[in-house]
């Protein structure tokens, strides 16, 4: 029997027992004690570090609200194994608001995989969730947890599409291959094959778009008006564009602003990152209003700064039908999934109201329909 039809049938709390016959850990919602040991397991499953100031960013200063989280302790020792966490993300369904969770680093002791625990602590966060009559899950999840996310049946609405402009195609090329001979090669064929973009990089930007220092005022107001196309996008207040792209600890951001005031036309968010031997730039935020413009000229900005910055690639995402796709292939960019993550974006939904009325259905039907959804790089954790 599949996990989620146990899961109905039995309950959380018997699946729980299931998968840890033997006692072997002990789940609890995080406290903020928790904090150091969560910290040195991000840094042993993923390789990385990350701040205590960011953690605290991410996880308590969310305008939306504090993610719920999740951990796991080896019983007996009491080290810390697992911790499993949901971002809140106020998101506008057809007319009405609905409480969405990102599910987020998935953490899992190497020694502790494939016993069942991520099932457990899976299970547990969503039943926390569902408690709100409603709420949305949704995920990207690597290789590893996919899998494991549909057998709790949360369906594959979408493949996102991850689309990316090489800006300086020697460099991604040195970053992709290990031989001269075979970079030198490819480097002429890629200079051939990047020429067009890199003769519009010459071109000075729309003179109607500058650089700012924060959002304009009334920007909830304009990206509803410029959405109004799309059944589901995520809140863009004053307050949340703030947090994600103002105040994060360690992460420098740009914004481009297309007009003011009442002539306000779009706007894009960018940022550099560093992987491995690359300069990677990516469009984080992309909003416009097509009676106004058709995005090129924002575009156009963000490949020219991020070009000016170094960056050896743009990278942009997007739903696989969203009608924005066009204005990244007009803008120089090109359909490559596994280019910089090296894995594809399946984009998961779970919406389990307790009872289907006639505007539950009407919220399962746009938020299960890929073409319905706005979504960007800035609605993940990516960058």
């Amino acid at each position: 029997m599949r996990i989620a039809e146990l899961w109905a049938r039995e309950g959380v709390a018997s699946v729980s027992r299931r998968l840890n016959r033997q006692g072997r850990w002990t789940v609890a919602p995080y406290r903020d004690a928790d904090e150091a040991d969560a910290l040195a397991l991000f840094a042993a499953v993923y390789g990385q570090q990350i701040s205590p100031e960011e953690w605290r960013w991410k996880y308590r200063q969310n305008p939306d609200g504090e993610a719920l989280m999740l951990t796991a302790r080896q019983s007996g020792s009491g080290r810390l194994v697992a911790f499993h966490a949901a971002l809140p993300l106020e998101t506008n369904v057809g007319d009405d608001r609905l409480a969405c969770f990102s599910v987020v680093d998935s953490m899992v002791d190497p020694a502790f995989r494939y016993r069942g625990l991520y099932i457990d602590l899976s299970i547990r966060l969503f039943d926390q969730i569902f408690l709100t009559d409603g709420a949305v899950v949704m995920g990207l999840p690597n290789a590893q947890a996919y899998p494991v996310n549909n057998a709790l049946g949360m369906p594959t609405i979408d493949h996102a599409r991850l689309y990316a402009a090489p800006l300086n195609a020697a460099n991604l090329i040195r970053g992709r291959l290990g031989s001269r001979t075979l970079e030198a090669a490819a480097g002429a064929a890629g200079a051939v094959f990047t020429r067009p973009l890199r003769n519009r990089l010459r071109r000075p930007m729309d003179a109607a778009v500058r650089e700012v220092d924060a959002f304009p005022a009334g920007i909830e107001a304009f990206c509803r008006r410029a959405l109004s196309g799309y059944g589901v996008a995520s809140r863009r207040t004053a307050a949340r564009q703030a947090w994600r792209f103002r105040k994060r600890p360690g992460r420098a951001y740009r914004i481009l602003q297309h007009g003011d005031g009442a002539n306000l036309a779009g706007f894009a968010v960018i940022t550099v990152l560093e992987k491995g031997d690359l300069r990677v730039g990516a469009v984080a935020d992309f909003v416009h209003d097509a009676a106004r413009t058709d995005g090129t000229p924002l575009l156009h900005a963000a490949l020219k700064s991020l070009h000016d910055d170094r960056a050896d690639v743009a990278v942009a995402l997007t739903m696989s039908r969203a009608p924005d796709q066009r204005i990244f292939q007009r803008a120089g960019f090109y359909s490559s999934r596994l280019l910089w993550t090296g894995r594809p974006f399946h984009f998961l939904i779970e919406h389990r109201p307790r009872t289907m009325s006639e505007r539950q259905q009407r919220h399962h039907d746009l938020l299960t329909r890929a073409s319905s959804w706005f979504f960007t790089l800035g609605d993940t954790d990516l960058v």
